[in-house]
Formats: C-alpha cells, sequence, structure tokens
C-alpha cells in the first residue's frame, strides 16, 4: 500500500469542502486531477473514502475515522518541511565546535559578536579543551567540528588547513631575556622549558630547543596553555604559544618574543568527520572561520 502526500492533500481539500471542484480550486488543479488522487488512494487503501451526493461528497465512515490521522501526518510533515527550512536559513540549529582554551578566550568573542550579528538563533556548543584534545573531541562527536593546531589524525578525520598562526615564545616579563634585544634559540634552550601538548613538546624540542631527546629533570610538563602560562610568572621558565596569546600577557605577568632564528609559523586545522555532512549551522562557521582568523594569523587560500 502507497499513499503520496499528493494523494493525502487532495483527500483533506475534499473533506474540507465536501466538493471536488472546490477542492480543485483550492489547490490550483482541475476537478478530474482531484478525482483521480482520491480513486488512487482508495485503491491503495482498499476501502472507499468519499459517497458521491448530487451537492458533493460527503466522508464514509471509514473516511471519517482516517481523517484525524491523515491531518497529523500533514501537520507533521508541515513541521518537518518548516524546521528543514529554518535550519537551512539558520534560524534555528545549533553550533558544536572545539577549541583550544587559549584560542577561545582570545578569538572566540569577538568571533561570535559577529557570527550570531548575522546568525542570532544558533544555539552555540562550545567544547573548550586542551589542544592535543580538539580533534578527538570531533571523532568522538562531542563537537561536529574543531579548530586548532595542526596535529597527527586518525584516517576517519579530515583535517583542512585554514590558518597560518605564528609562533611566539613566552618568557617571565620581568626576566633579562624579556628585554634583550637579540633573542634566539640557544638563549631558550638554557630556560626551564613548560610543556603542554605532547606533539607539540616534540617539534619544539626538535627545532627551538634543538634536542629531539632533551630529558631535563628541571623541565615540567602539563597539560593546558593556561596552566603553563600561569607558571611562568614565578620562574626561569620559557614556553611557546600561539600568537594571538599576547592578548594575555598582562593577565599572566609574561612576554612574547618573537624568534629572530625561527620565523616559521604553524599550520591551525578546520577538524571534521569524514562520513558526516555539515550542519548548515556548522558549516556557516566553517566559512565564517576560514575568512576570520585570530590576530596575528593568516588566512591559507
Amino acid at each position: 500500500m502507497t499513499v503520496t502526500l499528493k494523494q493525502i492533500r487532495a483527500f483533506q481539500a475534499a473533506a474540507d469542502t465536501g466538493s471536488f471542484t472546490t477542492a480543485a480550486e483550492r489547490l490550483n488543479l482541475t476537478q478530474s486531477a482531484v478525482s483521480m488522487l482520491i480513486r488512487q488512494m482508495e485503491d491503495a487503501l482498499g476501502l472507499p473514502l468519499f459517497v458521491r451526493t448530487g451537492r458533493g461528497v460527503a466522508l464514509t465512515e471509514f473516511g471519517a475515522e482516517a481523517r484525524p490521522g491523515l491531518t497529523r501526518a500533514l501537520t507533521e510533515l508541515a513541521e518537518v518541511a518548516d524546521a528543514a527550512r529554518g535550519l537551512n536559513d539558520l534560524r534555528r540549529g545549533k553550533l558544536r565546535c572545539a577549541l583550544p582554551q587559549i584560542l577561545a578566550a582570545a578569538w572566540l568573542p569577538q568571533a561570535l559578536r559577529t557570527f550570531r550579528g548575522s546568525y542570532p538563533d544558533v544555539r552555540v556548543e562550545i567544547v573548550d579543551t586542551v589542544t592535543d584534545r580538539v580533534a578527538p573531541s570531533v571523532g568522538q562527536n562531542d563537537a561536529e567540528l574543531g579548530i586548532g593546531p595542526e596535529r597527527t589524525v586518525p584516517p576517519e578525520i579530515l583535517a583542512t588547513p585554514i590558518w597560518q598562526v605564528p609562533i611566539h615564545i613566552a618568557l617571565p616579563a620581568g626576566s633579562e631575556l624579556a628585554q634583550a634585544k637579540d633573542f634566539r634559540s640557544r638563549d631558550v634552550a638554557r630556560m626551564t622549558w613548560i610543556h603542554y601538548s605532547d606533539e607539540f613538546g616534540g617539534l619544539m624540542q626538535r627545532t627551538i630547543l634543538q634536542e629531539p631527546d632533551r630529558d631535563h629533570g628541571r623541565d615540567i610538563r602539563v597539560r593546558s596553555l593556561i596552566t603553563a602560562l600561569s607558571i611562568l610568572r614565578d620562574g626561569h621558565y620559557a614556553t611557546a604559544a600561539p600568537a594571538y596569546a599576547v592578548a594575555f600577557a598582562p593577565l599572566f605577568g609574561v612576554a612574547f618574543r618573537e624568534l629572530a632564528d625561527y620565523p616559521a609559523p604553524r599550520r591551525f586545522m578546520l577538524y571534521e568527520r569524514k562520513d558526516h555532512a555539515l550542519s548548515p549551522a556548522a558549516q556557516a562557521f566553517r566559512d565564517f572561520a576560514i575568512a576570520n582568523p585570530p590576530e596575528g594569523a593568516q588566512t591559507i587560500e
């Protein structure tokens, strides 16, 4: 048994008006087309829906019993269609995005003000986490998309480069190196280094610190850049941080310096699941993020 939406609409119009002719006018169809749709529906159900009278049509007992269910079906279909239009027009929907905590704090407030100026009814859920957990948050469906520094990801995650972000060295604001005119990797290597990411920490050991197997007992390992910056002010410490974190220098009492011999920026990626089509809200934020990098960063063309 197959009953189509067109047949249900023809049935509803005829039941409302008591006339195939008036129903045809309401639906912008011919009277014969409405009559055919009703007949096809009756054939599919195996029972008559209307009794033909001299003045029009009247519902049979079965037709009257079927009408509430068919009316609900039309209403629910209309609600589904309205919900789909709302999602596509971004009058509703949900944005679920994973971001490193410092990026969320430095970039997100202004970004959301601008984004929600265009899409005020989109619900926003931010998974603000440590850097190494951004891509896994997407893989575990805690977020629909993620933005963060380049990391090794499993095959089910799609990583698309979107920004180039310079890397600076964070130092105690009162340290001699913070004021030094010539600032190079060899100076940083002598300081106690604060690691806050396994993969990024390994890269820093190979490049800035130039000690791939560095295992100094005085070095410190944490999980969050926020924690690393908080520790910095109280000792002979250093760490690497994205340029946009400079906004928090006064808060943490640290200084940010560019290395003369390490100018390479870091790629920031947009992470999403390969088997998942982004919702309209996530797609809109994806496009917005690509075009609106944080301060000091550049969009990758």
